[in-house]
C-alpha cells in the first residue's frame, strides 16, 4: 500500500522492519544466501581513484583487481553511474566497477588523462558484459563525458519492471531491498561507523576515514551499488525464467532501451522561428475567441472559471443542465461539446474554440521551453513507468499533445520529420 501510495520513507521503513517480501510472487532466498550477499557487500575491497588508489595506477589495479578472467570465463562487472542521468542535459561525476568482490571509483572530474583512456577502453569493450541499472540514462551520463558505454548485457531496473510492472521505482537501492533483502542505505551507514560486521572493507575501517582525505560516503555507497548487481540480476535471472519473460527481457526490453537510447540522443528537430509564429498566432485566436464569447454572454467573464460559466450557461442563458456535481452543474470539455452539439449557441462556440486555442498554445510553450541548445528536443523515452507496458515519454510528453482540434490543427508546426532531421 506503501509503495502504491507513492509514500517512499514508509514504503521503506516498513520493508525493514516486516518480513522482507511478498511471499505470493517472490522465491525468498534462503538465510545462508541472504547472508552471503550481505556480507559480500560488508567485506566489499573498496578503493577510490585519488584517494587510496593513487593517480594514474588505474590500468594495474584493473589488471590485478577487476581481471577480464575468471575460472568461469570473462567475469561481468557491475556499473554505477552518478550523476544527471538523462540525453544532452546529462553528465557524469562518478563511476563505480565490481565484481562482487572488490571495487573501484572513479571520480570523473578529477581523473587524470592516463586514467580516463583507460576506463574509456573498458567501458566501450563489447567483449566485456556489463550489468547497469538505467544503462540508457547512464550512457548519456557518461557520453557527457566524452565516454561510450558499451557490452551492457543485462539492466536490473528493466528485469525488475518486468517482475513486478506495478512496482513504484527501479532504482538499485529499492531492487536490492525487495530482491535481495539488503537495504543498502543501512549497510551503508554501518560501514561509516566501521561496525558493518567482520567483513567490513578496508575503507570502512581506516582510521583515516576521521580525515579530510577520507574516501567520501558517496563513493562506498555508489561502489556497493556496483556490487550489489551481480547478485540482483542472478536473482532477477531466476525470478524472469520463473515468470516466463526471459525471452521478453533479451529479445524486446535491451534491444528497443538501445534504440531509444540513439532516438533520445538524436532528439527531433525544430524551427522555434515556425514555433513562435505559431504561439503568436494563437494568442490572436484565443483573444478573437474570447471576445467572441463575451459578445454572446452579453458580458465579460473568466472562461476558466467553472462557477462563472455555470452562471452564464444555465441561469443566463437557460440551456440545458449537464450532469450534476457537488459544485452545480459540470462544465469539462465533453459536456460542453455535447451541449454545442444539441443548442448550436454562439456562445458554446466561442468558448470551445478559446479552449482549443489554449491547449494548441500551451503545447508550443512546452515544446518552446524543451528546445536544447543544439535546436532539438530530447524527450525521454519511459520503459519501467506504465504497468500496461506501453512506453511514456517525458520532457516533453508527446502523449499530453492535444489531437486534432475543432480547427483542425492535428499538431503544432515546426517539427522536422524529412530525412537528416
Amino acid at each position: 500500500m506503501f509503495e502504491a501510495l507513492e509514500f517512499r520513507t514508509l514504503h521503506q521503513r516498513a520493508l525493514r522492519i516486516l518480513s522482507f517480501t511478498d511471499t505470493s510472487d517472490h522465491a525468498e532466498p534462503g538465510e545462508a544466501e541472504e547472508a552471503g550477499a550481505l556480507n559480500a557487500l560488508g567485506g566489499l575491497e573498496i578503493v577510490s581513484l585519488g584517494y587510496d588508489l593513487a593517480a594514474g595506477q588505474l590500468a594495474d589495479w584493473l589488471e590485478a583487481g577487476l581481471p577480464a578472467d575468471g575460472d568461469g570465463g570473462t567475469r561481468p562487472l557491475g556499473v554505477d553511474v552518478v550523476g544527471v542521468l538523462r540525453p544532452v542535459e546529462g553528465d557524469a561525476v562518478l563511476v563505480s566497477l565490481s565484481d562482487g568482490s572488490r571495487a573501484v571509483v572513479i571520480d570523473l572530474t578529477e581523473i587524470l588523462p592516463e586514467d580516463e583512456a583507460v576506463l574509456a577502453r573498458l567501458l566501450s569493450d563489447v567483449e566485456r558484459p556489463k550489468l547497469v541499472a538505467d544503462a540508457k540514462g547512464s550512457w548519456h551520463a557518461l557520453s557527457a563525458r566524452g565516454l561510450t558505454l558499451d557490452g551492457v548485457v543485462a539492466d536490473p531496473s528493466l528485469a525488475g519492471y518486468l517482475c513486478r510492472p506495478e512496482q513504484r521505482s527501479y532504482d538499485v537501492d529499492t531492487l536490492t531491498q525487495r530482491w535481495l533483502g539488503i537495504d543498502l542505505a543501512s549497510v551503508n551507514e554501518n560501514g561509516a561507523r566501521g561496525d558493518g560486521g567482520p567483513g567490513d572493507s578496508q575503507s570502512a575501517f581506516d582510521l583515516e576515514a576521521l580525515t579530510s582525505e577520507a574516501v567520501p560516503a558517496s563513493h562506498l555507497a555508489s561502489a556497493r551499488r556496483a556490487a550489489a548487481l551481480l547478485p540482483l540480476q542472478a536473482v532477477l535471472d531466476e525470478q524472469m525464467a520463473a515468470r516466463d519473460v526471459t525471452g521478453l527481457f533479451t529479445d524486446l526490453e535491451m534491444p528497443v532501451a538501445a534504440t531509444l537510447t540513439v532516438m533520445e540522443n538524436a532528439g527531433i528537430a525544430v524551427d522555434d522561428a515556425v514555433l513562435q509564429a505559431r504561439q503568436t498566432e494563437l494568442d490572436a485566436r484565443v483573444t478573437h475567441a474570447a471576445e467572441g464569447a463575451y459578445a454572446a454572454a452579453g458580458r465579460e467573464l473568466n472562461l476558466s472559471s467553472p462557477k462563472q460559466l455555470q452562471a452564464v450557461l444555465f441561469d443566463e442563458l437557460k440551456m440545458p443542465k449537464t450532469r450534476k456535481t457537488k459544485t452545480g452543474y459540470t462544465t469539462d470539455a465533453d459536456a460542453l461539446a455535447g451541449l454545442y452539439a444539441k443548442t448550436s449557441h454562439p456562445f458554446l462556440e466561442h468558448l470551445l474554440e478559446h479552449r482549443d486555442a489554449i491547449k494548441l498554445r500551451q503545447t508550443v510553450e512546452g515544446l518552446r521551453k524543451a528546445i536544447q541548445p543544439d535546436g532539438r528536443i530530447h524527450t525521454t523515452f519511459q520503459q519501467t513507468i506504465a504497468a500496461t507496458g506501453r512506453l511514456s515519454s517525458t520532457d516533453p510528453n508527446p502523449a499530453e499533445h492535444p489531437g486534432p482540434s475543432r480547427g483542425g490543427d492535428a499538431h503544432p508546426r515546426g517539427l522536422h520529420r524529412r530525412r537528416g532531421l
